[in-house]
C-alpha cells in the first residue's frame, strides 16, 4: 500500500519523477495527437478509394456487354484470318499465273 504524501522522500528523485511524469503525459497526448491525424488521413484516402471503386464498377456494368461483344469477334477472327489469308494467297497465286501466262 501507498504511504502517504507527507512520508514520500524529499529528495531529487521523487521531484523528478514526478517532472518527468508531465513529460510523459504531454509526450502519450502528441503521440495520440498523431496517431489520430494519421487514422483521420487514412478515412480520407479510404474514402477516396471507395468512390473511384463505385465509380469503376459502375463503368463495368456499362462496358461489360461491348467488351463481351469485342471478345466474341476476337475470337470469331481467328477463324477467319485464316480463311482470309488462304484466299489472298488463291488470288495472288491466280494473278501470278494470268500474268505470266496471258502477259507475256
Amino acid at each position: 500500500m501507498r504511504e502517504s504524501m507527507d512520508d514520500e522522500p524529499d529528495d531529487l528523485t521523487y521531484i523528478n519523477r514526478r517532472a518527468l511524469d508531465g513529460e510523459a503525459l504531454a509526450h502519450v497526448h502528441r503521440r495520440l495527437d498523431s496517431a489520430h491525424e494519421i487514422i483521420h488521413e487514412t478515412r480520407e484516402r479510404m474514402i477516396i478509394v471507395n468512390n473511384l471503386l463505385v465509380e469503376h464498377i459502375e463503368r463495368d456494368k456499362e462496358m461489360k456487354p461491348a467488351l463481351e461483344e469485342l471478345t466474341t469477334l476476337w475470337k470469331g477472327s481467328k477463324l477467319i484470318i485464316p480463311i482470309l489469308s488462304a484466299v489472298a494467297i488463291s488470288l495472288a497465286g491466280a494473278w501470278a499465273w494470268v500474268k505470266t501466262e496471258f502477259f507475256k
